[in-house]
């Protein structure tokens, strides 16, 4: 089980935003096929821009 947590922690950096964010951003491919790239897209750059402003522990 540490070795799981220790990958996660290299691919999200201690980040909960970003994770977060990749969930949603799928989510939004799945849920909104004629949109797909569109809605990928822009929530990866909300993804973006809210981890900036994230504050890491």
């Amino acid at each position: 089980m540490r070795l799981v947590r220790e990958i996660y922690d290299f691919i999200t950096g201690g980040s909960f935003v970003t994770p977060v964010g990749l969930a949603l951003a799928l989510l939004a491919v799945l849920l909104l096929p004629h949109f797909r790239l569109e809605s990928f897209v822009l929530v990866i750059i909300a993804t973006v821009v809210a981890s900036t402003f994230e504050r890491i522990a």
